[in-house]
């Protein structure tokens, strides 16, 4: 945490994210108690999210000057507080702090009831997060009414992380329901593989080599929403969860067999939370897997004709995509990103069914 502490701070509580590389700390001082999200990846641009949870002390009229040029966290004026003479402090044993499902944003609870939420779009357009305490929209914290939806999502959170505290939890029945989806469409599967690790959140990996074509196709990705979806989308469920798939021609894995591949979709499933960041339709990402000099980056989709018609149920009220990893060329990345990924996708979806077949020759 970056801002200076004052005399007698202390962290009354400290949570990492389940799925994110963030951490969520209470702080409190002799004047005033922040809640902070802040995330530990460096090169991720969440940077640290704050907002003011109380003032301890009796507010002033105006803004804090004086801690703001000290870099001190300021306590909130009085036009803003719904107690401009203060509060009693916080104390540890009171709080809780519950995670909305995307990993990205949190709420601060003390003795079940919420104080204040950091969501996804904190710290965009002078917006810092919803505080109960707080009286109006300031610059420290916007009121939390009791009209605001994110007390629908904190509760439906708290609901689905005691699901995973159960023996039937998620994965137990997405897993096999994704899978006879999979076997319906292609056959049982020649291989399985646990694609997580061991580590949360439960991953499969589906492999069907039984024909000219490989497929590869994961299960579980989509239990997890993705995170800042909604910092782009008025509708993020269409766009926050997805599972991965992929389609090459078999002789192509004569080679190097289908582990390269498998744990470089492996990889590929954790760039979102591991990055904060989202995937979708048109991006590009790098692949090793296909173990080819002309080849290693890859173009989501499912645009392109030639992909098999397949869908799966949605989830948590919201849609689940299947991304296709395409295969593409350096030259035909970097066209997507001078042109747009829609004009590579027309010169792909022209050729048909050699979009799967490493020995094509690049488009560009």
């Amino acid at each position: 945490m970056k801002d200076k502490r004052r005399k007698g701070s202390e962290i009354l509580i400290q949570r990492h994210s389940p799925s994110c590389p963030i951490v969520a700390v209470v702080e409190q001082d002799e004047s005033l108690a922040y809640f902070y999200l802040f995330s530990t990846n460096e090169s991720s641009p969440f940077g640290m999210k704050s907002c003011w949870v109380r003032n301890l002390v009796t507010a002033p009229e105006g803004r804090d000057v004086e801690a703001m040029e000290k870099n001190l966290p300021p306590v909130l004026s009085a036009p803003y507080c719904k107690f401009p003479k203060g509060q009693k402090p916080l104390a540890a044993e009171n709080l809780a702090i519950v995670w909305l499902e995307e990993g990205d944003g949190a709420a601060l609870l003390e003795n079940g009831e919420i104080l204040t939420i950091i969501p996804s779009w904190s710290d965009f357009k002078r917006f810092m997060g919803y505080a109960r305490d707080c009286k109006g929209d300031s610059s420290l914290c916007w009121e939390l009414t009791e009209e605001n939806v994110l007390h629908e999502r904190i509760e439906k959170a708290q609901q689905y992380w005691k699901l995973w505290n159960t023996e039937t939890h998620p994965f137990t029945k997405l897993q096999p329901q994704t899978l006879a989806i999979y076997e319906k469409e292609w056959g049982v599967e020649s291989k399985y593989f646990a694609i997580d690790g061991g580590n949360w959140p439960p991953k499969g990996l589906y492999v069907n080599e039984h024909n000219a074509h490989t497929i590869f196709a994961t299960l579980g990705v989509s239990i997890v929403p993705q995170p800042q979806v909604e910092l782009y989308y008025d509708e993020p469920n269409n766009f926050n969860r997805f599972e991965l798939a992929l389609k090459i021609k078999t002789a192509n894995l004569a080679d190097n067999g289908i582990n390269p591949i498998g744990s470089n979709i492996s990889g590929t499933t954790t760039i979102p939370w591991n990055n904060i960041t989202w995937l979708g339709e048109g991006h590009t990402i790098n692949f090793e897997g296909f173990n080819h000099p002309n080849f290693k980056a890859a173009i989501l989709t499912q645009k392109l004709e030639v992909l098999p018609a397949i869908s799966l149920a949605d989830y948590r009220e919201s849609k689940v995509n299947i991304f296709w990893l395409i295969p593409i060329t350096d030259a035909e990345r970097n066209f997507a990103e001078e042109h747009g990924s829609d004009a590579l996708l027309v010169a792909l979806n022209m050729i048909g069914e050699v979009v799967f077949d490493l020995a094509r020759k690049s488009l560009r």
